[in-house]
Parts: C-alpha cells; sequence; structure tokens
C-alpha cells in the first residue's frame, strides 16, 4: 500500500490530474487476511493519505470481461472465478484469434493457478494445430518483464558475492603480510 500512495502521488503532482488508484490482487493464496483500502504516509509536517479501490481477481466473475469482446484480456479469466468449461471457451477464443502472444499469456497468467500442461492441452483441442511453444512463452511480455527481474536480482547477488569474496581475497593478503613480518616463510603456505 505504501508503494501504491506513492507511484499515486508522484503521478498527481506530475501531471497534476485526479488519480483513481486501484490495487488488483493476483492470487487469494499470497493476499493477507484483510486489505486496508488507503495508507497514509507522515513525514514530518506532511500528511498524505491515498485511498483506493482493492479489486481481488479471484472473487471475480469472467462472465463481464468475456462480454466486452476484448481479446486481449482474455488471458486474465484464468485468474478470475472461472469453472474448466470457461477456462475452454476462453482457449477456443485464443485460438480462433490466432494470436500467439495472447496463447502465451493464458499459459503465463493461468500458470499461477492451474497446471501450464492442462491450460496448452486446452488451446491445443481448439480445433487447429494451435501448439504452444516454449519458444511462444519466452517471447511474452510477463516473461520478459518475469526475466529481466530474475537478471537484475542475479546482478545484484553477484555483486554481493563478488564484494564478499574481495573482502575474503584482501584478508588473506592481510593475513600473509602480517605473517611475512613476524614469520618469515610462513606466508606461502596454502
Amino acid at each position: 500500500p505504501e508503494r501504491l500512495a506513492w507511484y499515486a502521488v508522484a503521478l498527481a503532482l506530475r501531471f497534476k490530474l485526479p488519480v483513481e488508484t486501484t490495487l488488483v490482487l493476483l492470487l487469494q493464496r499470497h493476499a493477507p487476511p484483510t486489505v486496508p483500502k488507503s495508507c497514509r504516509v507522515v513525514l514530518g509536517s506532511v500528511d498524505i493519505l491515498v485511498r483506493y479501490r482493492v479489486v481481488q481477481l479471484w472473487e471475480l466473475d469472467p462472465q463481464a470481461t468475456l462480454e466486452t469482446n476484448r481479446p486481449h484480456l482474455l488471458p486474465w479469466i484464468t485468474l478470475m472465478r472461472s469453472p474448466e468449461t470457461v477456462l475452454e471457451q476462453v482457449a477456443g477464443e485464443i485460438v480462433r484469434t490466432g494470436d500467439r502472444r495472447l496463447a502465451a499469456e493464458f499459459v503465463v497468467l493461468g500458470g499461477l493457478r492451474y497446471d501450464k500442461g492442462d491450460l496448452a492441452a486446452m488451446l491445443g483441442r481448439g480445433g487447429t494445430m494451435f501448439r504452444l511453444t516454449q519458444e511462444m512463452i519466452e517471447e511474452s511480455s510477463f516473461y520478459q518483464m518475469v526475466l529481466e527481474k530474475g537478471i537484475e536480482k542475479g546482478m545484484d547477488k553477484g555483486i554481493e558475492q563478488g564484494v564478499e569474496r574481495g573482502r575474503l581475497v584482501e584478508a588473506r593478503r592481510l593475513l600473509r603480510r602480517i605473517l611475512a613480518g613476524r614469520f618469515p616463510g610462513l606466508e606461502t603456505l596454502p
């Protein structure tokens, strides 16, 4: 909530326009038992209160989304209160569009709740030879975003390990120097 508040304030100040803020929760298993609907940040004489709407996708009925006839929303139905028949329907509609990106997003987003293999099989049952490949999943924007975050975390971890290794090398170098001064010849021991 605090990060959401900072984003809302930054947008409002930058563009001088009203901001409607919404917190979208994807999965029930990661959601806190109670979700606050506002966040207050007090920094000295500055008091910021941001109210926001909370949307819990797993509680939404997918019918309204289906009725919009907006194909780019179809993959999100996998995170809504959707029985298998609705998922089959969505898979069929995605196959009819022929959009590989939508198919990849259907499997990637749906994989947060369901078995990816089952979702890919639903796409394959769509009546055509529409097969989801690993390459299609890797091309999806969601996958790319996760990959970038992973690379960023890996680099941070690598830098952290490099600094730690550097400290260890320097400590050994200093120890050898002290040994050489007090006990000549011992500094060459492993």
